[in-house]
C-alpha cells in the first residue's frame, strides 16, 4: 500500500425495494504519505592500542521509513588515520521498513597513528528508493579510537657473586645483577634504559630499546665490592627503568646481595666469629 502511495477501498451494499433488490457500489481512496528513511550508528573495535593492531569499525543501518530502500551504501567523509580503511561490506544492502544491515570495514593502526593519539572515521549511509529513483541519506555517525594509553613497564632486578668471586667475599670481587624488563602496558614503550645508582647497567637483550606489549628485555651489570660493603655485610641496590610512551617509570626494584665476613677479633686472646647474611 505504501509503496503504491494509497490505499483502495470499494465496498457495496444492498437491499430489496418495492419491486427488486437495489445495490449501490461506494470506492473511497486514501492518500499515504511515503517516508523513506535511514539511520546510522557507528561504533569501533580495538583490543590493543599498538602500531600494526587492527581495528574493526562497524555500522549499524537501520530503515526507519516506511518503504523497501536497496542498494545500500556506506560513505565515509571524514578519517584522519594515515592509511586507508578496507572496502566496506554488508550482509544485506536491501532494507525492508524497520529492518537493519550491518556493515563492517578494517583498518590497521601505524606508529604514526599511535603517536598522534586520535584516530576519527566520519560517515554516513545512503538507500535507494526505487519507485522515486530516490537516494536517501542517513545521518552522519563518527567513531573514534578509543585511545586510552596504559604505559607500564614491570622491572625484576636479581644479582649473584662473580663466578670468579672469593668465598667470602673481598674487596674487589663483582656482584653481577640482571635487570629483567617487560612492557606489561597496551603500548609501544621506546628508549628503555635502566637507572641504577651502583651499577652502569651494560649490554641488554633487545639492543634498539624498543618493546611492544607483552615483549621484555634483559639487562645487565656489575658492581665492585668495597671495604664499605664487606663492613655492612651486604650490598643493597635498588634501581629503575624508564622509557617512552608518553613517559613511563617502570616500579622500583631492589636486590640485596649477602656478603659473608670472618673477621678476627683481638682483645687479649684471640676470638673468631662469623656471621653470615641471607637475602632479605
Amino acid at each position: 500500500d505504501v509503496e503504491t502511495g494509497k490505499i483502495t477501498n470499494t465496498a457495496r451494499g444492498c437491499g430489496m425495494g418495492p419491486v427488486a433488490e437495489i445495490c449501490q457500489t461506494d470506492t473511497e481512496e486514501t492518500k499515504l504519505t511515503r517516508a523513506p528513511a535511514l539511520t546510522l550508528l557507528k561504533s569501533v573495535d580495538l583490543n590493543i592500542l599498538n602500531a600494526g593492531a587492527l581495528a574493526t569499525y562497524t555500522f549499524t543501518v537501520t530503515n526507519t521509513g516506511n518503504v523497501v530502500l536497496t542498494d545500500l551504501k556506506i560513505i565515509e567523509t571524514e578519517f584522519t588515520g594515515t592509511g586507508g580503511m578496507s572496502a566496506v561490506t554488508c550482509d544485506t544492502t536491501t532494507l525492508a521498513p524497520d529492518a537493519k544491515a550491518i556493515c563492517t570495514a578494517t583498518y590497521t593502526l601505524s606508529a604514526s597513528d599511535v603517536a598522534s593519539t586520535l584516530v576519527k572515521n566520519t560517515a554516513y549511509a545512503t538507500g535507494l528508493y526505487a519507485a522515486k529513483n530516490q537516494v536517501v541519506p542517513s545521518n552522519e555517525a563518527s567513531a573514534s579510537i578509543p585511545w586510552t594509553h596504559n604505559p607500564e613497564l614491570r622491572l625484576a632486578k636479581t644479582g649473584a657473586m662473580d663466578a670468579a668471586a672469593s668465598d667470602p667475599p673481598v674487596v674487589g670481587d663483582k656482584i653481577i645483577y640482571s635487570f629483567s624488563i617487560v612492557n606489561t602496558g597496551d603500548v609501544t614503550v621506546t628508549d628503555i634504559w635502566v637507572e641504577d645508582p651502583l651499577v652502569v647497567v651494560g649490554s641488554c637483550t633487545v639492543a634498539s630499546g624498543i618493546l611492544l606489549p607483552g615483549e621484555s628485555m634483559t639487562c645487565y651489570g656489575a658492581y665492585t665490592i668495597t671495604a664499605k660493603d664487606l663492613a655492612a655485610g651486604k650490598v643493597v641496590n635498588t634501581a629503575i627503568a624508564h622509557g617512552k610512551a608518553s613517559d613511563v617509570d617502570s616500579n622500583t626494584s631492589t636486590w640485596i646481595q649477602p656478603l659473608r665476613h670472618n673477621p678476627n677479633i683481638k682483645t687479649g686472646g684471640e676470638v673468631r666469629f662469623s656471621w653470615p647474611f641471607g637475602p632479605i
